[in-house]
């Protein structure tokens, strides 16, 4: 059986001694389970945009039996500062001819401007391109959703008091009634749009829809490194092998 993993750092080994070939991260761990041939393209630091990318460029090159494509945080944007090198848009100033104090404001500015509703767009649009196809499944890594999303039932107030449908909404600081924000508008048709979306979606190919890699993590590279750990990539490697041993 042949696999390919297309994700972010979480699936890419960083921090491991040897990288994508280490021994101890989830896709090398799955591949020993299910006596599988492991394809690891997965990249650190890319966006969701090129993991789709990878994953429809792979699967019409050569033959899988299945494709597992790792999600990653939905507002992530990736930036080429330099000839050659390219590093998601964070806190870090990536580039030697900018100084500290204008990178911060760029990057305060940016986090005001970066707003979730067209990345959900665009995600939802390659979702359902990617599952089309029979071996394609999804693993949730950064996405920090939960039933709310899901249910017919939740409405705008329910939205404003969860962190990620309000940051979905860019409702933040916007009149929700009995709440008491004041606002010039209220986001029901851009929620009505998103419950359409949502329904699109199956499910069915998801093997951790609600348990992101993310939550499911319970050590890290080191003091300093948030990354996963080994433990960590133990526990993923096992959710997405119950997952296929199961069906």
């Amino acid at each position: 059986m042949k696999i390919l993993v297309c994700g972010c750092s979480f699936s890419s080994g960083w921090g491991f001694d040897n990288g994508i070939n280490d021994v101890n991260i989830w896709p090398n761990i799955l591949a020993n389970n299910l006596n599988a041939e492991i394809t690891n393209l997965s990249v650190t630091g890319c966006d969701n945009t090129e993991i789709f990318l990878n994953s429809l460029t792979a699967s019409q090159t050569q033959n899988y039996d299945k494709i597992i494509v790792q999600w990653t945080s939905l507002d992530r944007i990736i930036m080429t500062p330099l000839s050659e090198y390219y590093t998601m848009i964070n806190n870090n100033n990536p580039h030697p001819k900018i100084n500290n104090t204008d990178y911060r404001q760029f990057y305060k500015v940016f986090l005001e401007l970066n707003g979730m509703q067209a990345h959900w767009n665009r995600f939802c649009k390659m979702v359902n391109i990617l599952q089309s196809y029979n071996n394609v499944y999804f693993v949730n890594g950064l996405l920090p959703w939960n039933q709310k999303l899901f249910d017919k039932n939740t409405t705008l107030e329910d939205c404003a008091k969860d962190k990620f449908l309000s940051s979905l909404l860019q409702i933040e600081n916007e009149w929700i009634p009995d709440l008491g924000i004041q606002a010039e508008w209220i986001p029901e048709p851009v929620w009505n749009n998103i419950k359409t979306q949502v329904q699109t979606l199956n499910l069915k190919k998801w093997i951790n829809l609600f348990n992101s890699m993310q939550s499911l993590k319970v050590d890290q590279i080191s003091s300093t490194d948030l990354h996963p750990g080994i433990q960590s990539h133990q526990i993923f490697a096992n959710c997405v092998s119950e997952y296929f041993l199961d069906k």
